[in-house]
């Protein structure tokens, strides 16, 4: 694992903006407004919070994800904002924890032979062969429901769908999902929040029994292969004609930093968008009464609640953004949620609406060489859960007077609880 603590590439011009910044802050309600602010007054500005430029336009964050990698690096992608104290650090040694390198934080040309190896696992029609799966799994989950008149959206559905799907996808035999459920924690605050040192020492040992389950595995899949995800890329990577060696331990990696993107992300996603939808309620009552709405549905929560709102880049050569001269090495927060709704993209983007003709736009699954690999499985099974909620339970409602709590962190993030009754 890595640690970011690296000085500042360079401080000035500082605004004000920068004070009242709270990289953090997950509640919609509170950071968008201030990316609004920054959007027309200063679109690039340095947080002293975490050390980091925040780009906020829609044209500039495009750039910094999809970018030549020679000026915009991944490198620094999977640093921890808040450094491991010696307790944590000592559990994730004695396991072997190796976080990085991996897919998501490595530039070309390894990038691309890793990227390679795994477009057979994630191709489309392997994706969508997994939608009756997704179906099966919701509605055996809302059978048991249904008959409560009330739900945590999140604790009671979302999150348990998509966890059983990607143990499907990964080989993971039906009888273990149980054990794999436990140690399936939702870890972004390590990563990308301020974890006190007690809070780092129990997600790290989560962490660490999650990462010698997933050694375990790939170990096993190396020695018998199956037809699963996992397999797929290991078979890509000992191909002869490879242009990278397979590495039990880079498989590890992948394996453990797929699952839990797959199943933060898409639970993040679905519960921004259900809570967009219901507190928009002329919304929800066009998508329940005109289903052939759903898959724009998705991509205007996908747009307006993304579930990484905030990704990160670090300059390899000086370049100017937003008027703003940055140096090498300058790190940056590519602020994707406010580029979903910048202006100059998206009319009236602060505006909810299921039928915007270019929802789709968005730059909530990345953009360019790093486009995220599950974004197919992810509308999937946001269709489905959008398509079947619509179709049993078109009273759904939210129950009125409920907090929305968000993780404390910069990238990962959707409302951790929404309480709702029919």
């Amino acid at each position: 694992m890595r640690d970011s603590t690296t000085g500042a590439a360079g401080t000035c011009p500082m605004h004000e903006l920068g004070a009242r910044f709270d990289p953090f802050d997950g509640e919609p309600t509170r950071i968008y407004p201030l990316y609004a602010e920054a959007r027309r007054a200063a679109p690039v500005f340095y947080s002293p919070e975490i050390d980091y430029w925040v780009l906020t336009r829609y044209d500039d964050v495009r750039a910094a994800l999809g970018g030549d990698p020679a000026v915009f690096s991944a490198a620094n992608v999977l640093d921890l904002v808040t450094p491991l104290c010696p307790a944590a650090g000592q559990i994730a040694m004695q396991h072997g924890v190796v976080i990085s390198p991996s897919i998501v934080d490595e530039d070309p040309p390894i990038h691309t032979a890793h990227r390679k190896s795994l477009h057979t696992p994630f191709a489309r029609g392997r994706m969508q062969a997994l939608t009756p799966l997704v179906r099966e799994l919701l509605n055996a989950r809302l059978d048991l429901l249904v008959a409560r008149r009330e739900m945590d959206l999140v604790g009671d559905l979302l999150f348990e769908v998509p966890a059983y799907v990607l143990f499907e996808m990964f080989g993971i035999p039906r009888a273990e999902l149980p054990k794999v459920r436990q140690f399936a924690q939702r870890l972004a605050v390590l990563g990308f929040g301020r974890p006190a040192e007690s809070e780092q020492v129990a997600m790290t040992q989560g962490l660490a029994e999650f990462w010698d389950y997933c050694q375990a595995h790939v170990a096993r899949l190396i020695a018998q292969p199956g037809d699963d995800a996992i397999s797929e890329f290991i078979r890509g990577l000992a191909d002869p004609h490879s242009a990278v060696p397979l590495d039990p331990a880079y498989v590890t990696t992948v394996t453990f930093q797929l699952f839990f993107a797959g199943h933060e992300t898409t639970v993040n996603a679905t519960a921004g968008g259900m809570r967009a939808l219901l507190e928009n309620r002329a919304q929800w009552e066009l998508l329940c009464r005109d289903p052939t709405l759903v898959q724009n549905a998705v991509e205007e929560c996908l747009r307006y609640a993304p579930s990484v709102p905030a990704w990160r880049r670090i300059t390899r050569q000086a370049v100017t953004l937003g008027g703003v001269d940055l140096p090498a090495g300058a790190r940056l927060l590519v602020a994707i949620g406010s580029a979903n709704r910048d202006e100059a993209q998206f009319e009236d983007g602060e505006r909810f609406d299921i039928r915007r003709p270019n929802a789709r736009d968005h730059l909530a699954f990345g953009f360019g060489r790093h486009h995220c690999l599950g974004a197919d499985l992810a509308r999937i099974e946001m269709r489905v859960m959008l398509e079947d909620l619509a179709r049993r339970l078109p009273e759904l409602e939210l129950l009125p007077g409920q907090d929305y709590p968000y993780s404390r962190n910069t990238s990962h993030r959707g409302p951790e609880s929404v309480r709702v009754r029919w």
